[in-house]
């Protein structure tokens, strides 16, 4: 499914990034393996099985930027919803925070809990314990 969301039939490979079982929970660490490489898809499943994530082409940093992009996309497998993100604010990180996607989720302090702050996109707002995240960059 996530295939055929990102590329449209087109083949690609992914390469590991980040694991949090294998990297750790901190936001350093995120940071030192993930910043500053483009089209990342992030894989996240809460210690309730919900497996969600999101796909985007631009980069994370510490710069504390925000911007409004015009590709990427939320998803949900649990539900096989992909949700669309174009005219969303993202923020770039800084050194206390992992993934930003204003108004949807985020990472702060730890990537060990995911605070959701959609109910379209997942039915728990509210911090999210995680099981396992999962960061690959996609090699078109």
């Amino acid at each position: 499914k996530l295939k055929l969301w990102i590329n449209k039939n087109k083949e690609f490979n992914t390469k590991l990034l980040y694991k949090l079982s294998r990297d750790g929970e901190t936001i350093n660490k995120f940071h030192e393996l993930c910043d500053n490489i483009k089209d990342n898809l992030i894989l996240i499943r809460a210690t309730n099985k919900t497996i969600f994530g999101s796909y985007c082409t631009w980069v994370w940093n510490k710069s504390g930027r925000d911007f409004t992009v015009n590709d990427g996309f939320l998803f949900n497998l649990t539900k096989d919803k992909k949700y669309e993100i174009n005219n969303q604010s993202i923020h770039q990180g800084c050194s206390d925070h992992g993934p930003y996607i204003h108004g949807k989720f985020y990472f702060e302090n730890t990537m060990k809990k995911c605070y959701i702050a959609s109910n379209q996109f997942l039915e728990k707002i509210g911090t999210n314990d995680v099981e396992e995240v999962e960061i690959f960059q996609i090699l078109i």
